[in-house]
C-alpha cells in the first residue's frame, strides 16, 4: 500500500508539473513567422508565444548556409519591430540568449496589439540579408488565462494532502482490524 501511495503521489506531481511548466517558460523556437532564402543564406524566424500576443515575446532565428544546410552561428543579427505611431523596438539576437544553441534569440516586450512590421538584418561571413514581413500581434490574454497554473497549485496540494490523510486512515483501520 505504501509503494502504491508513493507512486500515485509521484504521478500526480509529474502531471501537475507537465501542466504548469510549459506555461511558465518562454522557450526558443515557437511558430514559424518568416522564412526567406537569399543568395547563400536561408533564414527562418520563429516567435513565442503562439499566437503572438502583446507583452513579452521571444524571437528565434535559424540561419543556415543555403547550399549545405549547415547552421551558421558566427553572425550579427538585429531585429526591428515597428508600428505606425509607436517607437521602434530594436533588439540584438545572439546564440547566447537562446537555450537552443542552434538559434539566435532575443526577447522583447511588444507594447500593444495590432499589425507590426518585423525586420531582421543578418550579417554573416561577408554576406548581408534583410528579411521583413508583417506580423499580427493579438491583445494580451486576460490575467485569469495567463496565471491559471498558479491558481491550480493550491487545489492540487490540498488534494494530495487529503489523499494522504485518507490513505493513512485506511492503513490505521487495517492495522487495528488485523490486530484483533
Amino acid at each position: 500500500a505504501d509503494a502504491r501511495h508513493a507512486a500515485l503521489i509521484r504521478w500526480l506531481i509529474l502531471a501537475a508539473t507537465l501542466i504548469v511548466a510549459p506555461q511558465l517558460l518562454l522557450a526558443d523556437g515557437g511558430t514559424l513567422i518568416l522564412h526567406e532564402r537569399s543568395g547563400a543564406l536561408n533564414v527562418n524566424v520563429f516567435a513565442t508565444p503562439s499566437p503572438l500576443r502583446a507583452g513579452l515575446a521571444d524571437f528565434s532565428l535559424l540561419i543556415q548556409d543555403a547550399n549545405t544546410q549547415d547552421v551558421l552561428l558566427d553572425g550579427d543579427v538585429e531585429l526591428n519591430l515597428s508600428k505606425a505611431g509607436l517607437e521602434n523596438i530594436q533588439a540584438r539576437a545572439t546564440p547566447g540568449q537562446a537555450t537552443n544553441r542552434l538559434l539566435y534569440a532575443a526577447t522583447v516586450t511588444i507594447p500593444e496589439a495590432g499589425e507590426w512590421k518585423l525586420t531582421a538584418r543578418c550579417r554573416i561571413r561577408g554576406q548581408e540579408m534583410t528579411l521583413s514581413g508583417s506580423i499580427a500581434v493579438l491583445p494580451p490574454e486576460p490575467p485569469l488565462f495567463t496565471y491559471w497554473p498558479y491558481f491550480l497549485v493550491v487545489p492540487v496540494f490540498i488534494g494530495l494532502f487529503l489523499l494522504n490523510q485518507v490513505l493513512k486512515t485506511k492503513r490505521r483501520s487495517l492495522k487495528i482490524t488485523s490486530a484483533r
